[in-house]
Formats: structure tokens, sequence, C-alpha cells
């Protein structure tokens, strides 16, 4: 999951848990003013319910609050203005909401010093975060105390490669005086806008769907009760921020492991392992790296080599599953993800990685194209090297730079590594031709044996 994403969750567990404690602590008065006065005396924020129900003796005990809104704190909170007398947030001032939240819990367990939340679901769980130019994220401070005053931060210096590494916030340790398990925690129908300033891009989740089941969770003993089991599923789209345009439309299913806490310090730094499948008909269109891929072979086009339909919307032909390994804010691609569509075939090799949170990769890739983008891309080069040298420089030449690009399928590989932000990436070919000069001068050697005019070839492609 992303900083985002365990925001989110943290926060229908925040506002449950305070919730809940007024049910119990303050029955007699419980209400949606004395509700929304609590989360904003605990955050700061300001809130919105629409109606909450409590009810304490049922087994399990029951809470249910109603269209829940969380926009920043503002001049009425801090008049103290109770909710019921104020004017409803507007849609464009909040931050998150929730359709609806339910909890249920065991307070019986409670007098074992044990705590057992049968059920927390969220349902439509709807969130529009930005990230600013030095990765500050408008949601984070709604959670921050009451009073408390955020760090001013400085954007990072621009000659200085951006490294998910070492953006890491500062850890909180999670404190329970008693062990706690949750039969299951839900999202259903989530939509979560990201709007990022600082790489440049706009991600949305649609029909997010998440489901915890099996949590145990003991700061005592965290190596051994400190697990749970997620399911995900959602729909991933993907677009350049200045332009628009979108270059990765995903859905996606996944199932696997998670850790909650650290357990090493016992903060809140979830990792996960999982299987993740990329459905069929999920697409690519102009994904930066390729385009810059497509871009950054200019010392290729001097033989005639182009392969802009890299660029071109390409549709997945057949689901694709991989073993990801999520951890402090890295996904790692455990084995060799291979992403089969219907003009090209992109592979990532084993050890690429992607930071969820700042966008920065890296990523060992390979591009195949399709037999008949080769042979297009054949027909190109050996008409560029004709027109440029002749018909014998033609004839020897273009098998001479292509046979070293194609798989043993006879179609034309190339593998390349992208780094950086994942919008604007800096990408390098690597190839097994090597330099452009000793593959002229191979050329050379065989046009001489087949008494060709290398002296008008050399100075046709270097022309």
């Amino acid at each position: 999951m992303s900083k985002a994403i365990k925001i989110l969750i943290l926060l229908a567990l925040a506002s449950l848990v305070t919730a809940v404690a007024l049910s119990l602590f303050l029955r007699t008065r419980l209400s949606v003013d004395s509700v929304v006065a609590e989360l904003e005396k605990t955050c700061n924020l300001r809130a919105q319910v629409g109606a909450c129900e409590v009810k304490v003796f049922a087994r399990p005990s029951q809470l249910v609050i109603e269209k829940l809104l969380i926009a920043p704190r503002d001049a009425v909170v801090e008049a103290g203005i109770p909710h019921s007398q104020r004017e409803p947030i507007i849609d464009e001032a909040s931050i998150l909401g929730a359709d609806k939240v339910e909890l249920e819990i065991n307070l019986r367990d409670l007098l074992g010093w044990e705590l057992n939340i049968r059920k927390l679901a969220v349902h439509g769980l709807r969130g529009k975060i930005e990230i600013d130019q030095t990765g500050g994220d408008s949601v984070a401070p709604l959670f921050e105390k009451v009073g408390k005053k955020t760090p001013q931060k400085t954007p990072m210096s621009e000659d200085k490669p951006v490294d998910g590494d070492n953006i890491k916030a500062e850890k909180k340790p999670v404190s329970l005086p008693f062990p706690a398990t949750m039969e299951l925690a839900a999202i259903s129908a989530g939509s979560l806008s990201i709007i990022n300033h600082r790489q440049g891009s706009r991600a949305n989740l649609e029909d997010f769907q998440l489901e915890l089941t099996n949590i145990t969770v003991d700061t005592n003993d965290l190596r051994a009760k400190n697990r749970c089991d997620i399911t995900l599923s959602t729909h991933l789209t993907m677009a350049n921020l200045k332009t628009g345009e979108a270059f990765l439309d995903f859905n996606i299913r996944g199932e696997g492991q998670a850790r909650p806490l650290d357990t090493r310090d016992g903060s809140f730094s979830p990792s996960l392992d999982a299987e993740v499948t990329v459905t069929e008909g999920s697409s690519v269109s102009g994904l930066p790296f390729l385009s810059m891929l497509s871009g950054s072979i200019d010392a290729l086009s001097r033989v005639g080599l182009k392969l802009g339909d890299l660029k071109s919307r390409s549709l997945l032909s057949q689901d694709m599953t991989t073993s990801l390994l999520y951890e402090e804010g890295k996904l790692l691609f455990r084995n060799p993800l291979d992403f089969d569509f219907d003009r090209y075939a992109l592979g990532l090799g084993e050890g690429s990685w992607l930071n969820l949170e700042t966008l920065v990769h890296e990523f060992k890739g390979r591009i195949t194209i399709s037999e008949e983008l080769t042979a297009e891309a054949r027909d190109g080069v050996e008409k560029f090297i004709r027109d440029k040298a002749g018909n014998t420089a033609a004839d020897v030449a273009t098998d001479s730079i292509l046979t070293p690009l194609m798989n043993k399928a006879g179609r034309l590989t190339l593998s390349f590594l992208s780094s950086g932000p994942l919008p604007d990436p800096d990408v390098g070919v690597v190839t097994q031709i090597g330099d452009i000069g000793g593959v002229l001068e191979n050329i050379g050697e065989k046009i001489l044996q087949k008494k060709g005019g290398i002296e008008g070839l050399l100075k046709g492609l270097l022309d």
C-alpha cells in the first residue's frame, strides 16, 4: 500500500476508536455533535457526520457512522460552533469522506485485557490528496495534534537525484497495552485521487476494494503476532499532470500476507508479500520511460532504426501475474515481469523497484516488438543504408546492425535501464551492438570482402 492508502486506513481507525470511546464513557449524551467535537479536539481537522448509531449491549457491540466528511481545520472549528449550527462542508473543500463506517467489537474481551474487533468496514471511501513540491501531502496535517506546528520543508536540490530510500518519515511506535485481533477490516467501493506536483503525475484509484483478515497484533511479541491476510482489487489510471495524457490504465487484483508494524520499533510501517495480477485488456499509452526510450536512441537513427510506435496505446493480451514485496514505501519485483501487449512485449527484470510514495524507480527493462514492427524496422534500416551507400552496403550492413538485436524468435529486442522520477525518468539503452563505431568497423570489413564501397558507406552513415 502507498503512503496515501495507509493514511486513509488510519483515518477510519482513528475516527472509529474515538467514537467507540464516546459510546462507552459518554453514552448518555452521545450525539453527532459530541462525536464531531471529539474528533476535532483530537485531530487538526474539521469533521462532518450525517448520522451515528451505537448499540453497546448488542453482541457484538455495534457502531455506525454515516456520511463522514473530513476537511482542513478552519475558522468555524476554531470558533467552537457546534456541528448542528454549521453550514455543510462543500465537496470541493473536503479531502476525505465515507458513505458509511461500521464497527463491531466484543466488549466482554476487554475485561480479559484483549481487544477483539469483529469487523471494521468503510463503505464508499473517497479521497483527494495533493503532494506538493517538497513531498508534503494534504492529508498528514489533518491527523496532527491540535496546536502542533508543522515544520517547514524546503524543496530538495534539483542537482541531486531523488532517492526514495532517503525520504523517510519519522516513525512513532504503536503502544497497545494488550493484544489485539481483528477478524475483518475492509474498504469497499473506494476512490482515491492523488495529484503529485513534485513528480508531475495524477493517479486515480477507482472501485478500490480491500480486505484485511485474520489480523493479530501484540506489541509485546511482534515477531510472532504481527500479521494479517490481504486481498485487494482496483482500477488504476495514471496521467501526466501537465498534458493530461493518460499513460497507464490497469485493472489489478492481488492477495498475500502483510505485517502491520515494524518489528524493530513497533512503528506503523506495513510490509506486504503478495501475488498481483494485471488483467487482460489493461493498457499503456506513451509511458514516460517508453516515450523517452523512443527519443533516446538518436544514435541508432543514423542507421534508420525507428521505434516511435512505443508511444501508442497497447492492450495487454492476457493476464499477467507476478510476486511483489512492499516494504518502507518500496515495491520490489521479486521475479521477472513480462507484459505481453498487442504491439510489443515489455519485460522488467528481477530486482526492479518502484517507490510508491515518491514514484522514484529503477527498471531493468526489455522491449520486444512484434513481427510486423520488426519487419517495418528492417525495411527502414535497409532503405536508409541503400539511400546513403548503395545496394551492396545495404545487403551487408542491414544484417550486421539488426542481428545482435534479434531474439530467438526473430523479433527486435532492446534492453534498457530507466531510473529516477517515473513521470520524468532518465533512460539509457543497453544493447548487444556496443558503440556505433564498432558496428561500422565490422560492416566495413564485410563490405571490403564483397568488394563494396566502404568509403561511400562510412561517408553516408556519418554525415
